[in-house]
């Protein structure tokens, strides 16, 4: 897929306009079947997207979008600054901003407004799909409110009344398709919904549990506001009482996406993470300068090899073809270096060197990134023995490993010498 939602440029001073070919249907006539729940702007990158593409293609008309924006009352500037927007989509590979219309949706509206019309739409029988983008900190805000509290009226609490309403209309209930950017989200979102439910009505909470689906999906690479980049979006194909053609609009419909989440987090952002810390090293300010540098460019290329190597087979990804699409959208994405602190490094770059220490894998790449990342902790000095002592809290069973403590050692005399490609990733694998 190719084009993505542009929710932060200012869309109506856009010099250049595509013509396409006219949609099925009218916008008015389309059927509002699906119900976004976002909070933040309109967080329709993936899923606005691959349904206008549904209407465009004439694949189906039943899945017109009705966009709900999750604020609290007294925004009522920033919604009207929302309303006034084209809803377009913006066109990457181009020289100059160009758009185009996304027809799918049907209908804007906001918990600010009226929180029982926001309630009626999903409640209502033709809505069989609800998209939520929350943060994390909003979802935890509506885990802990009771129902009667205002604070219900975000994500979560609109989806357990809403389904208490259908339930006791005799209704089937909607599927719940989480886009949050966070790993297991659709397994995240079902366990909100559940606490929620229980401590107001167990009986609601078993039929949640046993009749709505939650499936879960990721977008690769996640996209920051405005992003005009190719994306994936990969979604579970767990759906009840029907859904979109997605496949067919570009979507990639699987299992479980578990395995899509450990190469976006191993080779995507492990390679994000490790370029901050490299390329700040070199002096560089931004991804497209600091890959401009041979020696940070070919750090990378084998740090990706080596972080290629910890993953099991991924279905339908072709990982050197993956790898040569991160290198191209970092060299090609002129923003500033990624900020790469201890939490990053520990959730992105330290389990790819994890198994590659476990399973004897060629990793020197992985080791560089790590003792770049230990220079910029406070009291660090030259020798790895003490930096492995001195962070063990965050390294774990890393720091007491004897073969990290001699690698790191070589990779700090490297960094030493300004060296940052310390062999080709294809020498000969050790043997345990």
């Amino acid at each position: 897929m190719s084009t993505t939602w542009s929710d932060e440029t200012p869309l109506r001073s856009t010099p250049t306009e595509t013509p396409e070919p006219a949609v099925a249907g009218d916008r008015g006539l389309r059927t509002p079947a699906v119900v976004h729940l976002g909070v933040g702007g309109l967080r329709l990158a993936h899923h606005a997207v691959c349904l206008h593409e549904v209407v465009r293609r004439r694949l189906s008309d039943d899945w017109g979008l009705v966009h709900v924006e999750l604020r609290p009352p007294g925004e009522d500037g920033l919604i009207r600054l929302d309303r006034e927007r084209d809803h377009r989509v913006q066109l990457p590979g181009t020289s100059s901003p160009e758009f185009r219309e996304v027809e799918v949706l049907t209908e804007f509206t906001t918990s600010a407004d009226d929180s029982a019309a926001v309630l009626d739409v999903l409640a209502d029988p033709a809505t069989r799909l609800v998209t939520l983008r929350v943060s994390e900190e909003q979802e935890f805000f509506g885990l802990c409110a009771a129902p009667e509290h205002p604070a219900a009226r975000i994500a979560h609490g609109y989806l357990v009344r809403a389904l208490a309403r259908r339930r006791d209309a005799g209704l089937p209930p909607f599927t719940v398709l989480s886009c949050d950017p966070v790993p297991r989200n659709g397994a995240r979102t079902r366990d909100a919904v559940l606490e929620l439910a229980r401590r107001t009505d167990p009986l609601l909470a078993d039929w949640i549990g046993r009749d709505v689906r939650f499936p879960g999906s990721l977008v690769d690479p996640t996209l920051p506001g405005g992003s005009a980049l190719p994306f994936r979006w990969v979604v579970e194909d767990d759906f009840g009482h029907g859904r979109p053609p997605l496949e067919e609009a570009g979507a990639h419909l699987v299992t479980h996406t578990a395995p899509h989440e450990q190469l976006r987090m191993h080779l995507l952002d492990g390679a994000r993470c490790a370029l901050g810390l490299v390329g700040g090293t070199a002096g560089a300010r931004t991804t497209a300068e600091a890959l401009a540098d041979p020696r940070v460019r070919a750090f990378l290329g084998g740090f990706l090899e080596e972080a290629a190597s910890s993953l099991l087979h991924v279905p339908g990804v072709d990982l050197p073809g993956y790898r040569a699409a991160v290198l191209a959208r970092l060299a090609g994405a002129d923003e500033p270096l990624p900020r790469s602190g201890s939490a990053a490094v520990s959730a992105v770059v330290l389990p790819s060197l994890r198994q590659a220490l476990d399973h004897y894998r060629p990793r020197r790449h992985l080791v560089l990134a790590v003792a770049v990342w230990l220079l910029t902790l406070p009291g660090s000095g030259g020798d790895a023995r003490t930096m492995l002592r001195q962070h063990h809290a965050l390294l774990g069973t890393l720091a007491d490993d004897p073969h990290l403590t001699a690698e790191l050692q070589e990779a700090l005399v490297l960094l030493a010498a300004g060296t940052f490609d310390p062999r080709p990733t294809d020498a000969p694998e050790e043997t345990p």
